[in-house]
């Protein structure tokens, strides 16, 4: 593809908080609605430049599974050019004339994450005399290059973009074929094929973000559609480019309300001057819902029931800290329905939102409803239409206030665990039961909220400690050479380093720097410790050095390597009965542990994180021996799996002594989980807030699987079935699956090389966590209980979709 252009910005680069890496805020989107016919209608009164133009655009969808328009021209459905998801949640980019492709790239990769926004860019340059230059496809700045469908235009050949046909944002020709999504910052360059960088820039943290384009040509029939000016429904279509472009809104409200469909959902991060702050809003989450039955509208902003069997749904957005609140007005009242929030660990199929474990809720008729108990205080009855239900959430003090139409009904949950996160969550019984609901994202409330409470937008959501995850773990990919290389790259000094051949069925190599550089283990086997010389000789500051050892660096074939970061020094711990030698980097929640333990009895071991781990990997050294798993999803000291088999969860008296693994220590017996005098290497995580998570999910058995919340853009992902055996150990990150579905499995208890098996193992990393997408028993049996351990690529306040 031919570039050309290029627009240099005044403004410092990095931004915390999400910003425009140069500082660029985009103010408002528009929500379009498929029930309302919305859509933005032009007719250029000339054509222009019609082999050459760039559309881009900033998108967040709420609807999935279904042929929904974004952009497109042409006098009806058999002759049109258009841009669109599928009903496979594809990407695809087409011409027909007279029914038939002239031109057409459709993504292998699916786009199916409804909790943040993404960036697509449209590029096509027919004038170019190599066929494959002539289409480019963009998402979050990266140039798209895998494709189910690849039909390149003829050389000059004139699309319809441009040309005096028809128009549409939202729909196709005639009009139809309406989206259900946001929009913001809609550009069309007539005559230019320009580059993802003319439109977004990396921050320092390596997020994608918008920048000012004003300093662009945009050509006759070009435009920009900020949707800023939400006066009327003329001034919200107007073309903010120069060349008075304006378009026609049609069936779109920016009257206040809650019909308005002017709002403060961007995928900017801002802090406004009045009212709330601008930024990614909570919406409810058609990805974590119990069986289905609610249909969500609007944004995902209104719910409906459609079946009397009830459904629970749980919004996209969590939080830990602050104070939070939210408002819905009951539209319909059929039947019953419960207005709670739960914790990430609450299982929708388990029962009702605050019937069952980690989760609260109030029903219609005012009674609390406390994990299964009515312990809260009741408050006054909404069982009508038109009530307005505020939830005031301190999650700094742990109590819960709830306000009917506007009148405080004092603190209804009191004492909730202020370690935990928590999450907006309704259960809506009867059919047609319904609210709509505002998490701030409108500007203002029915009533306003209680001083210091604030909207749940991505802007107040505190700053991350790790802004940017491949600061602190990461993968990199490398091929071969089988003579020796350096490995570089990393944004730190790499002290534990997972390397597995990606191409053969060679061991799984762990390596740390407290034991050195040329000490191998071997997940997938019972081996004790053996040096290698020509295996990963040194750790470098950015990278690592190799040998020529086949399982390390064959010629041609190809490897990932896993890093993460421990710290500075190794130092001696004395927080247990017995020393330990540990190397740790509390804030990113790592360390690695060695010691010795003792000739008899129960021990303990300083880890040096001071948090308890919510995963030990740990592996006697000295001897030939099982690995040895702790994890935050078991309930018992005596609880352990091994990570070098496919056994299910075991049990023994005392294996990590005599309690649970803490803020300060993790034990063990000898007898039990050692034998005297073992000399062993633990490699301990800490559970860090938009980072790292370490949880458990139970399996529905459906090819819509559950959802995970993690709170950040998944990166790493290592699942095991804890209750059943026979099932493997399965290992994804989103640097060999660079889209969704993630597909492409290592398995750490094996050392099988690469595969992608079949669809009912795939699963997609998502902007605040993963969703099974497969019924294969090592990730979703019904009933099962799965374990997992997730690194992240970004926290949630800055994350994009994928």
């Amino acid at each position: 593809m031919s570039i050309v252009g290029s627009n240099a910005l005044a403004g410092a680069s990095g931004q915390s908080a999400g910003g425009g890496a140069g500082g660029y805020e985009i103010s408002r989107s528009v929500r379009l609605n498929s029930a309302d016919s919305a859509y933005f209608s032009r007719t250029p009164s000339s054509a222009s430049n019609r082999k050459t133009f760039t559309w881009s655009g900033w998108v967040k969808r709420t609807v999935l599974g279904a042929d929904k328009f974004i952009f497109s021209a042409g006098s009806d459905p058999a002759n049109f050019h258009y841009l669109r998801f599928t009903t496979s949640d594809t990407l695809e980019a087409t011409e027909k004339i007279s029914d038939s492709v002239q031109s057409s790239l459709i993504t292998s990769a699916v786009f199916r994450d409804p909790s943040a926004w993404m960036h697509i860019i449209y590029v096509y340059d027919s004038s170019q005399a190599t066929a494959a230059d002539r289409l480019s496809l963009y998402v979050n700045g990266v140039e798209i290059t895998a494709f189910g469908t690849s039909t390149y235009p003829s050389q000059n050949h004139d699309s319809y973009i441009n040309s005096t046909s028809n128009h549409f944002i939202n729909a196709r020709p005639n009009p139809a074929g309406y989206a259900d999504q946001y929009l913001a910052d809609v550009h069309l360059i007539d005559g230019q094929a320009l580059a993802a960088t003319d439109f977004g820039e990396y921050d320092d943290n390596n997020n994608w973000n918008p920048k000012d384009t004003s300093g662009l040509t945009f050509g006759t029939n070009g435009f920009r559609l900020s949707f800023s000016d939400n006066t009327s429904t003329t001034t919200i279509a107007e073309d903010s480019s120069g060349n008075n472009n304006d378009w026609t809104a049609n069936n779109i409200s920016v009257a206040a309300g809650a019909g308005n469909d002017s709002l403060i959902d961007t995928p900017t991060n801002y802090e406004a001057d009045s009212g709330e702050n601008g930024g990614n809003y909570c919406t409810w989450n058609p990805l974590d819902m119990e069986t289905g039955v609610i249909t969500l509208s609007e944004g995902n902003l209104k719910t409906v029931t459609t079946s009397s069997t009830g459904d629970n749904v749980r919004g996209t957005f969590g939080f830990s800290s602050g104070k939070w609140y939210w408002e819905c007005t009951v539209t319909d009242f059929s039947g019953g329905f419960d207005i709670g929030f739960a914790t990430p660990e609450w299982d929708l199929t388990a029962g009702d939102v605050g019937s069952v474990a980690n989760s609260w809720s109030v029903s219609d008729s005012g009674t609390s409803k406390n994990q299964g108990s009515n312990t809260g205080s009741a408050t006054s009855a909404f069982n009508s239409t038109g009530k307005v239900i505020g939830i005031a959430f301190d999650a700094d003090a742990g109590s819960v206030k709830y306000f009917i139409d506007g009148t405080d009904q004092g603190v209804i949950f009191s004492g909730l665990d202020t370690s935990k996160t928590y999450m907006p969550a309704i259960y809506l019984r009867v059919a047609t039961t319904g609210g709509i609901w505002n998490f701030g994202q409108r500007g203002s409330y029915t009533y306003a909220p209680p001083s210091g409470y604030k909207g749940l937008c991505t802007t107040n959501l505190p700053d991350p400690t790790i802004a940017d995850g491949s600061t602190a773990m990461d993968a990199k990919l490398y091929t071969g050479n089988g003579s020796t290389q350096t490995i570089s790259g990393l944004d730190f000094s790499p002290d534990l380093v997972w390397i597995k051949n990606r191409a053969a069925a060679d061991n799984h190599k762990l390596l740390d720097t407290v034991r050195g550089a040329t000490n191998e283990l071997e997940s997938n086997t019972t081996d004790a410790e053996a040096a290698n010389a020509d295996g990963l000789t040194a750790f470098n500051s950015d990278g690592f050095a190799l040998g020529a050892d086949v399982e390390y660096n064959t010629n041609s074939e190809t490897y990932v390597a896993w890093a993460w970061d421990a710290g500075t020094s190794t130092v001696s711990n004395t927080d247990g009965s017995i020393t330990s030698s540990v190397r740790a980097n509390a804030s990113a929640g790592f360390s690695i542990v060695s010691y010795t333990a003792p000739s008899s009895g129960t021990f303990t071991v300083g880890h040096g994180l001071n948090a308890a781990p919510g995963l030990i990997i740990s592996k006697h050294t000295n001897r030939t021996s099982d690995w040895y798993v702790w994890h935050s999803g078991f309930t018992s000291e005596d609880d352990y799996i091994n990570l070098n088999s496919t056994a299910a969860k075991g049990t023994a008296t005392d294996f990590w002594g005599t309690s649970a693994p803490g803020s300060s220590t993790f034990g063990g017996t000898i007898g039990t989980s050692h034998t005297a005098s073992d000399t062993d290497i633990a490699y301990c995580f800490a559970p860090v807030e938009g980072f790292s998570a370490f949880g458990s999910y139970t399996g529905n058995g459906n090819a819509d699987g559950p959802f995970v919340f993690t709170g950040f853009k998944v990166a790493w992902l290592m699942i095991k079935n804890a209750s059943t055996g026979g099932e493997t150990w399965t290992l994804h990150d989103s640097t060999r699956d660079v889209d969704n579905p993630a597909e492409h499995r290592l398995l750490p208890n094996s050392s099988n090389a690469e595969s992608t098996g079949t669809s009912a193992r795939f699963k997609d990393l998502l902007s605040n966590g993963f969703k099974i997408r497969g019924t294969s028993g090592e990730q979703n049996t019904n009933g099962d209980v799965y374990i997992y351990a997730a690194f992240s690529e970004h926290p949630f306040k800055t994350a994009r979709a994928r």
